[in-house]
């Protein structure tokens, strides 16, 4: 069955995730994570994106990222593993692949979703249970949101900066969404499951609206072949196929 084919509209933001292959570690000591986050400076540059969120896992990574062309979001994605990997093989005498399958992206309905998009990603070594708060894990744009200071990769959304009055307000409202809000589970899964299959994380409106749209089939279907005239997404068979951090 050939792959269904990805939308990376300008002006989208999408939370996309890329794992090692088969769930195996990308990263092996402290300056492999410096030496990625140094590369997407340079694919940042090379192919242009708005950054707003990331956090780089022993053995896979998240970005929140918007595109400013369309497909740069592949072209910085295709630099950016490709010349990782060439440095891993080369530091460790290794060759093969490392990463599995190309990069989930889900699109992102961000008046709904977008903050949560951003907890999520940076909660990631809280859930995964690496750290006991967000600010502990240095491999994450969390320190970026809540702290003072720039940074050459991230973004801020127009969202963010409408949590307060000021930037130190936007800071301190941030680290309160995330620290004092309890996750609601089924936005979790439902970021989990259409992320996975490179849907949209939106509402069925939404999505209907987005497929009147661009004239691409946005609907977020199972794998395998499906009953003739049903186009209906099982939500809750949807989020059982994909519970991970």
């Amino acid at each position: 069955m050939p792959r269904k084919p990805r939308y990376f509209e300008q002006g989208y933001v999408y939370h996309a995730v890329q794992r090692g292959n088969n769930k195996a570690d990308i990263f092996f000591d402290e300056e492999d994570y410096r030496i990625f986050l140094k590369l997407m400076c340079e694919s940042k540059k090379m192919y242009p994106c708005l950054i707003y969120a990331y956090c780089l896992m022993r053995n896979h990574l998240h970005l929140l990222i918007e595109a400013i062309k369309q497909n740069s979001i592949s072209l910085f994605m295709k630099y950016l593993t490709g010349n990782y990997v060439l440095y891993i093989n080369r530091k460790y005498n290794r060759t093969g692949t490392l990463f599995g399958s190309r990069f989930k992206a889900g699109l992102v309905q961000t008046e709904k979703y977008f903050a949560n998009c951003m907890r999520y990603i940076d909660r990631n070594p809280v859930r995964a249970k690496l750290v006991q708060t967000p600010a502990q894990y240095p491999w994450s744009s969390y320190n970026f949101h809540t702290s003072p200071g720039s940074s050459l990769i991230l973004n801020h959304h127009s969202l963010y900066l409408e949590m307060g009055k000021n930037i130190d307000d936007c800071r301190l409202q941030y680290k309160k969404f995330v620290l004092d809000q309890v996750e609601d589970e089924t936005i979790l899964q439902l970021i989990r499951a259409r992320t996975n299959k490179s849907g949209v994380i939106g509402t069925d409106a939404y999505i209907k609206a987005l497929t009147s749209k661009t004239k691409v089939d946005m609907l977020c279907r199972s794998v395998g072949r499906q009953k003739k005239g049903s186009d209906t997404i099982n939500l809750s068979t949807e989020l059982s196929t994909f519970n991970c951090v």
